[in-house]
């Protein structure tokens, strides 16, 4: 879908859920049986009941491909109920600060945290510390991660193994004792964590539940002997992107593989964080008090063509986490202009086609929204409706 954040220099702020969304009688989520006809759509959801708000009273809003609302919601417009890393960390930083300049922001864009990794780590090392019979591995993973700061930066020695904790845990509480309560998805991780946040805040220390210590340590010796950290040592963990021309989400691969680009080292590429640099595509960091304050980044540079200026200028600020001036008044704009190109139309004078056959009837595809049913005259006249 396409999430609608709106701001303005009024203070109001809103969020709207845009996509058209088709009611359907099947789980959207596993192919359907087009051959049955059972399964078409049941027409849409009504757009007066998408996912929306208007100035809540948290005073912020954030989005992060987590679904917009909770398990209530009468229609199903796809992605997994919960919180996913990225959301979660989000709400965090928005609800730890009264008031944000936009300098802060960057500091968010820049944020290397992964809250699944990291409370995961806490209480793992809890439970290793207070069990003397865990595992060897786990008794090493916990050795390398006391002093970890948390954040997933290339840089520290232990990546090598928190990169890997993310996806080790992933779907691990399936087919142990955890599953009935807590599913196997992220969200259900999550939900995990803040219960054992809120018995340690009540309490004090981990939760004595059998289950939980045994899939904590369990997992950090998998996540240990999966990252080769013990083969390794201390060797810095290199990432780079590779970025083929023109490729897209299908992986149909470069069109031209001598101008592919490689970027440099990578300081942040885990997905599970805000800067996720390997996701990182457009961001923008807009002022309302000032708009030609503004800023944006689009790695690896604005043009798609190898020989301009701007098709790969972008990738040091990208790398480092920084954002160059993008102005949004005319006047502000005119101040950054390169080059100026304007566009015209032209009208070309075409023979008319004739239509190869009268009577042509173009049928829609009931229940479609977009249906209908039109009568193509031999003239090219046509009549009938669209609905």
């Amino acid at each position: 879908g396409v999430h609608l954040i709106y701001a303005d220099r009024h203070g109001s702020i809103a969020y709207h859920t845009m996509a058209r969304v088709p009611l359907r009688v099947h789980n959207a989520h596993i192919p359907f049986r087009g051959w049955t006809g059972d399964e078409e759509w049941q027409g849409v959801v009504p757009f007066d009941e998408m996912p929306r708000i208007l100035n809540p009273l948290q005073g912020y809003i954030s989005t992060a491909n987590n679904a917009p609302v909770g398990s209530w919601y009468p229609y199903d417009i796809g992605g997994a109920l919960g919180d996913n890393a990225r959301s979660w960390r989000l709400k965090e930083l928005m609800e730890g600060t009264e008031v944000f300049s936009p300098g802060d922001f960057l500091t968010v864009h820049r944020d290397m945290i992964s809250p699944i990794a990291r409370d995961f780590v806490r209480y793992a090392v809890m439970a290793v510390d207070e069990d003397p019979s865990a595992e060897a591995d786990a008794r090493a993973a916990t050795d390398s991660l006391r002093g970890w700061d948390y954040k997933q930066n290339t840089a520290w020695s232990v990546y090598r193994l928190t990169a890997i904790i993310g996806s080790v845990i992933k779907r691990s509480l399936r087919g142990t004792p955890l599953e009935s309560r807590y599913l196997g998805s992220d969200a259900g991780l999550i939900q995990l964590f803040r219960d054992l946040e809120e018995y340690e805040a009540a309490n004090g220390g981990l939760v004595p539940d059998p289950d939980i210590r045994a899939w904590l340590i369990t997992q950090l010796g998998e996540a240990y002997r999966r990252s080769g950290i013990a083969e390794a040592g201390g060797r810095p963990v290199i990432v780079r992107h590779d970025m083929p021309w023109q490729n897209n989400l299908e992986n149909f691969g470069s069109l031209d593989s001598t101008v592919d680009l490689l970027s440099p080292p990578l300081h942040c590429p885990m997905g599970a964080t805000i800067w996720s640099q390997h996701g990182n595509s457009y961001s923008q960091l807009v002022d309302l008090s000032s708009v030609d304050s503004s800023l944006s980044i689009l790695p690896p540079g604005n043009s798609e063509v190898p020989e301009d200026d701007h098709f790969s200028d972008m990738i040091p600020l990208w790398v480092e986490g920084g954002m160059h001036p993008a102005p949004l008044s005319r006047e502000g704009i005119e101040t950054h202009e390169k080059d100026r190109h304007i566009v015209v139309a032209i009208t070309y004078d075409v023979e008319p086609v004739t239509p190869v056959s009268s009577g042509l009837r173009i049928l829609g595809a009931w229940p479609n929204p977009s249906a209908g049913t039109v009568t193509v005259g031999a003239d090219g006249s046509s009549s009938g409706s669209l609905t």
